[in-house]
């Protein structure tokens, strides 16, 4: 899949999807698990939230690395309950890993805690 990033990288790959404005969007082409670097906030959540649904729809079951995140706020949930959302009417799911103490504070107070795997 080719899909231009926002904005280019110079070091993308081909086929790693598109990445938010302050977070970075990449998929391990060996294991298939997409990994977040950067800021996940109310900014970069909205462009976010549309590449993880249409990476979620087109992979199905997607595990979701969070440990490269440096801030998150409760967009983060957000964006990872929707994008779960679209996967599971894809017939998969959705599994974020390598989360920080402030998501999986953020997960549970939302009452979103099952999305968080274990590792």
């Amino acid at each position: 899949m080719s899909i231009s990033q926002h904005p280019p990288s110079p070091s993308r790959g081909e086929d790693e999807p598109p990445a938010a404005p302050g977070v970075g969007m990449a998929v391990d082409p060996v294991t298939g698990v997409l990994h977040l670097t950067g800021e996940l906030d109310a900014e970069s959540g909205p462009t976010l939230l549309s590449d993880l649904v249409r990476h979620a729809v087109e992979a199905r079951d997607v595990v979701v690395d969070a440990s490269g995140l440096t801030f998150v706020d409760h967009t983060a949930v957000q964006a990872l309950l929707h994008a779960r959302r679209a996967a599971e009417a894809a017939g998969g799911g959705l599994v974020v890993v390598g989360a920080s103490d402030v998501l999986t504070w953020l997960a549970h107070e939302c009452g979103a805690g099952d999305l968080l795997g274990t590792e």
